[in-house]
């Protein structure tokens, strides 16, 4: 109830798809999250690949079957869903394509047929690592050209996450039923948005209505001592601790 991560909207769309087979694109603990929010007959890349290993002949899968599936591998999949960076982009790609093709993966034409729902558009992120990585929204860009190119179209995608305003509505929402929950009879009047990709987080605050402020920090993708040129922040720290001390002085 007090975290929100990219996908957390994803649970607008359970109603819907709680009983359709949906594909998870992603690790296998998305496939976990994806049956808590009520995706009940949610199958991951892996999954599709055990049941017809031709799909992708270049290796066998890497994870067992999920024995607790009951529905049959010919039905439909409805709709698919990129919860997070996925792990072999190869077979994802692939898979994927196939799914929204033909809503299985027979693949039967090269017209999307089913919702492509994605939360992530961030094209890099820091780790350890000296330099950003590749993450989710590289995976993304990567798919529509390739899809471009065999279909002669892109695909439609439904989009949440940062810097989209359906991540701050979502955002707002938690946080009034949060101040409820604690007993607070003020309702939340202002927002801060911390972050520190200026392209998304702070980019997202910035437009999500004079309700909010936005922080950007240099704990991350933002390395330089001057706040972004392209996506001024309202105030610019160096990190959270220091963002907090000036909210608060």
């Amino acid at each position: 109830s007090q975290i929100l991560l990219s996908h957390t909207p994803y649970r607008k769309h359970v109603e819907t798809y709680r009983n359709n087979r949906v594909l998870v694109v992603g690790s296998e603990k998305c496939l976990q999250v994806a049956k808590e929010y009520g995706f009940e007959k949610a199958v991951s890349v892996e999954d599709i690949h055990r049941e017809n290993e031709d799909i992708y002949p270049w290796r066998k899968p890497l994870v067992q079957h999920d024995s607790s599936i009951s529905h049959s591998s010919n039905e439909p999949i409805s709709a698919a869903f990129v919860f997070h960076d996925p792990l072999d982009w190869a077979v994802e790609m692939q898979v994927l394509t196939d799914c929204i093709l033909g809503g299985s993966p027979l693949g039967l034409g090269k017209v999307q047929t089913i919702p492509l729902f994605a939360c992530n558009p961030d094209l890099t992120f820091k780790t350890t690592y000296h330099r950003p990585r590749y993450t989710q929204g590289a995976f993304l860009q990567a798919f529509c050209t390739l899809f471009h190119s065999y279909t002669g179209s892109y695909p439609a995608i439904d989009m949440c996450g940062k810097p989209f305003p359906v991540q701050y509505r979502y955002a707002e929402d938690m946080i009034r039923e949060e101040a409820k929950r604690i007993g607070n009879s003020i309702a939340p009047e202002l927002f801060i948005g911390v972050g520190d990709n200026p392209q998304a987080d702070i980019r997202g605050a910035n437009n999500a209505g004079n309700h909010w402020r936005s922080v950007l920090v240099r704990t991350g993708i933002h390395e330089s001592d001057e706040n972004d040129k392209e996506n001024p922040a309202d105030l610019f720290c160096n990190d959270v601790e220091e963002a907090i001390q000036a909210l608060y002085s």
